[in-house]
């Protein structure tokens, strides 16, 4: 099984690479909560940077980010895309030390749901101002939704 899943995690790296591509941000990351597998929705499990951006993978973690971080409590509210153009305006506000140490000025975030249960996230982060988000960038991380729960069904 441990195959399987290193197998399925360069399959989401690869998948945070096009979108960060393709929607031409600063950071994607993907987080997963899959108890089985002892991984957390705290835990980012895939990333893509590009240079000179900080990544969250192995930074500071924040604990109980279904309690803590209003985004993360609006997808589980909504499971639905939440768009944010401004992190410094935004409401719900992201957290401070994502904007104030990460550098984020704009982000969307996608929900991963199985059933009615938010059970992980995609970001895509912007680190240059203030960003209208496209509609295109926002089928594509649509796309990558897609392709992302689909390849998590097997763990739930």
């Amino acid at each position: 099984m441990k195959q399987q899943t290193k197998l399925r995690l360069d399959n989401w790296n690869d998948l945070m690479q096009k979108l960060l591509e393709e929607t031409k941000s600063s950071r994607t990351t993907l987080r997963l909560d899959i108890p089985k597998h002892d991984i957390k929705l705290e835990d980012v499990i895939a990333e893509a940077t590009v240079n000179g951006v900080i990544k969250l993978t192995g930074g500071k973690s924040i604990t109980n980010v279904r309690q803590t971080v209003m985004p993360i409590q609006y997808l589980e509210k909504t499971l639905d895309i939440l768009v944010q153009n401004d992190c410094h305006i935004a409401d719900p506000a992201p957290p401070q030390h994502l904007i104030e140490h990460y550098g984020v000025t704009a982000q969307m975030l996608a929900p991963i749901v199985h059933g009615e249960k938010l059970v992980g996230l995609i970001s895509v982060h912007f680190n240059d101002g203030k960003r209208d988000w496209s509609e295109e960038d926002i089928a594509t991380l649509k796309d990558i939704q897609a392709q992302v729960q689909q390849t998590t069904l097997e763990y739930y």
